[in-house]
């Protein structure tokens, strides 16, 4: 009977000790689902805001994956909510995530599992003639540049770099892998030779279609940078979406 009573206690603890915020506003956003929004997110120690944001664009930020590891209905892409959540107090990322997760679970109902699937992806590897990096002299976060129809990506990890280059816009739209090891922050410009309102269009097309941007001036980029972008398929991470409601709890 105690160690009943105590496995009761140990359950409630852990459940208590789950992060959640103090206070959250959710619901359907005014925007409405505009495919060329992209939707605003601010986050700060003391909260998460995110308005016009899609439900795949929340779970995306909580759990840390890119958009094509999430597997789930269509709607999830296209109906759209603002959520203010507060925290209690000064809060770390990670523990921001968490709480998102316990939200996104308590107003939509929000259930899913962990698998992995076979995914194309490009993989950022060392050239024959060994690498040609540019050296970035910027400060602070990584940033992406549009000059004279060329992107330029300051101050980038390879790593970062990658991550940047999975997702659209003015990604390669399939996932990027940094096979290369090599550590350090650099600039890396890829000449695309469109005006910004051309690539904006071009990568909108990408998006509709469900195909991935035009990889050739990305391989002539790494190629000047002394590295390589081979196509190939690997065993990738998904979050497959079991249950999720569109209309979410009131507050």
């Amino acid at each position: 009977m105690r160690t009943l009573i105590g496995l009761i206690l140990l359950a409630s603890f852990a459940l208590s000790a789950q992060p959640a915020f103090d206070t959250a506003s959710v619901k359907p956003s005014a925007i409405g689902p505009k495919m060329e929004y992209a939707g605003r997110t601010d986050i700060t120690p003391g909260g998460v805001s995110m308005i016009g944001a899609t439900l795949r664009a929340c779970v995306k930020w909580a759990y840390g994956v890119r958009e094509d590891q999430i597997s789930g209905p269509a709607w999830l892409g296209s109906e759209r909510y603002d959520i203010i959540a507060k925290a209690a107090g000064p809060a770390p990322i990670p523990e921001l995530r968490l709480m998102m997760q316990a939200l996104l679970a308590d107003r939509f109902g929000l259930a899913l599992h962990r698998d992995t699937k076979d995914l194309p992806v490009f993989e950022i590897v060392v050239g024959p003639g060994g690498p040609k990096l540019t050296a970035s002299t910027e400060s602070g976060p990584g940033k992406l540049k549009v000059v004279d129809g060329a992107l330029v990506f300051q101050h980038y990890a390879l790593p970062e770099l990658a991550d940047r280059l999975s997702v659209a816009p003015f990604g390669l739209g399939r996932p990027v892998v940094d096979r290369t090891g090599i550590a350090g922050v650099y600039d890396v410009t890829v000449r695309i030779g469109e005006s910004i309102d051309e690539m904006k269009r071009s990568a909108e097309r990408a998006a509709l279609a469900n195909e991935p941007a035009d990889p050739s001036p990305y391989f002539a980029a790494f190629r000047e940078a002394g590295l390589k972008l081979e196509a190939k398929k690997e065993p990738v991470e998904v979050l497959v979406i079991d249950r999720a409601e569109k209309v979410p709890k009131a507050n």
